[in-house]
């Protein structure tokens, strides 16, 4: 069960919490890196499309049926019986997000029946995201496969955390900013699919084989996630969060509460997760931690929820 990790925010102790040190030693990734081969990944994103996921089907119909009228699991349900292999992943989303039990917990219908509504639109898309990324790691070589399954938990935690910290620091913006924790980083999982495209598995460049996939994917990923939003139908405050959380060149106050939250948790779960994360990243997270009114001394909280659900995401891959 997941709802009862919201809320518990106010009742951290204001304590500093002891961070991990960064390992200086660590080369961050650094887009320009490795020109010939992002070369040969824009060509090949150029010319396939295929390469960009799109939302399926029964995902983008259930959704709308949910947004329409949240309380009609079964019409969702029905949507979804269009693709069995999605229905069954939101099922197992679904039982894992309840906390009750309405008609059949066993049937896909009573598991959504069993969430709240506002988690129903949720399930379904995390359960379509999921589907993706899992379908990456499947086909991807071992070293492709490894920044794959951080992707998909990256994801997860960005979303999770998202909506905890605005169950406490703004919560009108508690859905977009779970969703667009959920988007943000799906431009990292299309430029995977280029990188082990063009990218032989022998490559090691001077700082190694895991610089030469951080270096082209942080290269890639931006314009791939404006592509992936691009394509999927979702709402506009949604998608405007996702967005935001993807630009780099803009005044923060004009950037929706929402991308501030996904930015914050995004930041520490991404430092936390990968030692080759992009530079720039601190000074996004000050610039939304301003935005935000998060003091610097309570950071060390902020980043021990983050940590909390990292491991509940952990138990959740296993589980789902």
């Amino acid at each position: 069960m997941l709802l009862w990790l919201f809320g518990r925010m106010n009742a951290l102790a204001t304590a500093p919490v002891t961070t991990q040190p960064t390992d200086q030693t660590a080369m961050p990734a650094m887009p320009e890196a490795y020109p010939t081969w992002r070369a040969a990944a824009e060509r090949l994103l150029a010319r396939r499309a295929d390469l960009v996921p799109a939302l399926p089907n029964a995902a983008a119909r259930a959704l709308a049926l949910l947004r329409r009228a949240p309380e009609d699991t079964d019409a969702a349900t029905a949507a979804l019986a269009a693709d069995p292999a999605l229905s069954a992943e939101v099922h197992r989303v679904a039982r894992e997000f309840g906390t009750t039990h309405v008609g059949n917990p066993g049937a896909l219908e009573g598991a959504l029946a069993g969430l709240i509504p506002a988690w129903r639109t949720r399930a379904v898309l995390t359960a379509a995201i999921l589907r993706v990324l899992r379908t990456d790691i499947a086909h991807l070589d071992q070293r492709i496969a490894t920044a794959a399954d951080r992707t998909l938990r990256h994801v997860l935690t960005s979303a999770l955390a998202a909506e905890r910290l605005a169950a406490v620091r703004d919560p009108a913006a508690g859905a977009a900013a779970f969703e667009a924790g959920l988007l943000h980083a799906l431009g990292r999982a299309v430029a995977l699919r280029a990188v082990a495209a063009v990218v032989p598995p022998q490559a090691h460049g001077p700082h190694g084989r895991a610089h030469v996939v951080a270096s082209l994917v942080e290269g890639l990923q931006f314009e791939c996630a404006r592509r992936v939003l691009a394509t999927w139908p979702l709402p506009t405050d949604v998608l405007a969060a996702a967005r935001g959380v993807l630009e780099t060149n803009v005044d923060p106050v004009e950037l929706p509460r929402a991308s501030h939250l996904v930015r914050v948790v995004a930041h520490i779960d991404a430092s936390a997760r990968d030692r080759h994360a992009r530079i720039g990243l601190r000074e996004e997270l000050l610039e939304s931690l301003r935005a935000l009114d998060i003091p610097l001394g309570r950071l060390a909280v902020v980043e021990a929820e983050v940590e909390a659900v990292r491991e509940t995401v952990a138990r959740l891959v296993g589980a789902l």
